[in-house]
């Protein structure tokens, strides 16, 4: 399944003889403007389109106005056959669209992605792996290291900070021990500096826990609004997997599905000050989501958002803290009804979509994802799930 990923500031795609030739795109990079960076989401101010991963593990963009995906590499010779075997290893011959995918983002007409180093063994006899941060051509070759790491890794589900040519990561400290068991581990905020390859560790914004988490919310009155998290019974995953298991007559595999969604979590929240790095406890509700014109949190069941001027907005009633930035404005669903939120008038819209995932308000489109399976005539059984991206006119949704 083909998973959206996050898209960064300029956009000038040149992609010549690589299938569906993408539009050539630019925009500026105004040092005020700030960007979420994910694996999983997008957080793209102006609505171009937005980077997909293949099974393969391949990097292609999306193009909202064609609705054609084009993989990130501008040799048109290439295949962009995925690498096999001892291929895998970088060389002139594998597509540059692979090994990409690790929070990859355009910047001033760079791309920009990290990638993981080989483990290494500490001193205490655990092991431990670190994460460089790359940046290349848009085509994907001139690849060059920026920075390396050691010790810190970035979890795929995080998210990063993107303003004035600087990346702010929540990063990973967890050693590994040789029999895999699982570690107490924290998080240490650290800023990247995309223009020299400098950076700067603030150290560990949390103490070590199991299943030590971080979320990025935002930037709000230029602090870094994050979460920080661990399981509230604080013991390895595979240890309470297992006993959830053996406790209702399952495999470890029956009961992942389960066990994860009994997990209860311990969440902190903190505000980092950008200009000092200084981290202190947010003063703030608990937000739900933060753009660029709102702090949005729950208040005795209500959405509420405040806004630059210092006013708070009493929005709707909700029961679901999934909220998304669809560019446009915003997405949620209340009970069994999905709804658009317009951050310029605050105007609700109900809206059919199904179970399908929205991506992007673009224009007056909605760009949203959907799985669909493929059927075995004969036997009727599910062969395989394609993912297609659909856009329609969001008059056409309303109900």
């Amino acid at each position: 399944m083909k998973r959206i990923i996050a898209l960064s500031a300029a956009l000038m795609m040149l992609l010549a003889g690589c299938g569906n030739k993408a539009k050539e795109q630019t925009s500026s990079s105004d040092g005020s403007e700030w960007r979420l960076v994910s694996t999983y989401d997008m957080y793209e101010k102006e609505k171009h389109g937005c980077f997909i991963i293949d099974t393969t593990g391949r990097l292609d963009f999306l193009d909202f106005e064609t609705m054609e995906n084009t993989p990130l590499c501008n040799n048109a010779a290439c295949k962009h056959e995925p690498p096999k075997g001892a291929e895998s290893e970088r060389n002139e011959n594998i597509c540059p669209a692979y090994g990409k995918n690790n929070h990859p983002f355009l910047y001033e007409d760079k791309l920009y992605y990290f990638k993981s180093s080989d483990f290494e063994q500490r001193d205490d006899g655990l092991l431990s792996q670190g994460i460089q941060l790359w940046k290349c051509d848009i085509g994907g070759g001139n690849e060059k290291q920026l920075a390396e790491i050691k010790g810190l890794t970035i979890q795929s589900y995080n998210k990063c900070l993107l303003t004035e040519c600087k990346l702010w990561a929540l990063l990973n400290n967890e050693a590994i021990a040789p029999d895999n068991v699982t570690r107490p581990s924290h998080h240490e905020l650290v800023c990247f500096d995309l223009k020299t390859g400098e950076y700067k560790n603030y150290g560990a914004v949390s103490q070590d826990h199991y299943s030590a988490g971080s979320y990025i919310f935002g930037m709000w009155e230029g602090k870094l609004i994050f979460q920080c998290s661990y399981s509230k019974d604080d013991r390895p995953f595979t240890e309470g997997l297992h006993e959830y298991a053996q406790k209702h007559a399952l495999t470890d595999t029956e009961a992942m599905g389960e066990y994860t969604a009994t997990i209860e979590f311990i969440n902190s929240y903190f505000e980092a000050d950008l200009s000092s790095g200084e981290v202190a406890v947010l003063d703030k509700p608990e937000p739900l989501l933060i753009t660029e014109k709102g702090y949005y949190y729950i208040d005795n069941g209500r959405l509420k958002c405040l806004k630059k001027d210092g006013k708070t907005l009493d929005l709707a009633a909700i029961d679901n803290v999934d909220i998304q930035y669809l560019g446009g404005g915003l997405f949620y669903r209340n009970g069994e009804k999905s709804f658009l939120l317009n951050e310029d008038t605050y105007e609700q819209t109900q809206i059919a979509v199904g179970d399908n995932t929205p991506l992007w308000a673009y224009s007056d489109e909605l760009i949203y994802m959907q799985t669909r399976d493929i059927i075995d005539e004969q036997t009727g059984m599910v062969i395989d799930t394609v993912t297609e991206y659909i856009k329609k006119p969001i008059s056409e949704l309303v109900e």
